[in-house]
């Protein structure tokens, strides 16, 4: 028998697509993925300064548990989401964000396009 949030995360796998966009009404914690010119992708704990607005960039495929997401001002957060020691290596190429179906899930009823980002921790 398949729980409340089970179920839940998997009406909003069916929702969620590459391009709609969300925006933080609250710090939200995310992971900022690494990627590298290596066999190697690394991550961090982060969190997403509230007003943020960030954008799915691919539709999740079948099985996946989060959505891989940018932030629309990527360039901007750069220095604050990513440790300068990965920014300066030769081998850094560039982050994504990653935010788990569970709060796709748990957010705001608004329709997908005007779904507000909120935080699960308190402050």
């Amino acid at each position: 028998m398949a729980t409340r949030e089970s179920s839940l995360e998997e009406a909003a796998v069916t929702e969620i697509h590459a391009g709609q966009r969300y925006r933080a009404l609250s710090d939200l914690e995310v992971e900022a993925l690494t990627h590298w010119r290596a066999p190697f992708t690394g991550g961090h704990e982060v969190t997403l300064p509230v007003g943020e607005v960030f954008r799915i960039a691919y539709d999740p495929p079948e099985g996946a548990t989060a959505a891989s997401c940018d932030p629309e001002r990527y360039e901007e957060l750069h220095s604050i989401l990513i440790p300068e020691e990965d920014r300066r290596s030769d081998q850094y190429a560039s982050y994504s964000l990653v935010i788990s179906f569970e709060w796709f899930a748990t957010a705001p009823s608004f329709s997908m396009s005007e779904r507000a980002a909120h935080s699960k921790k308190p402050r």
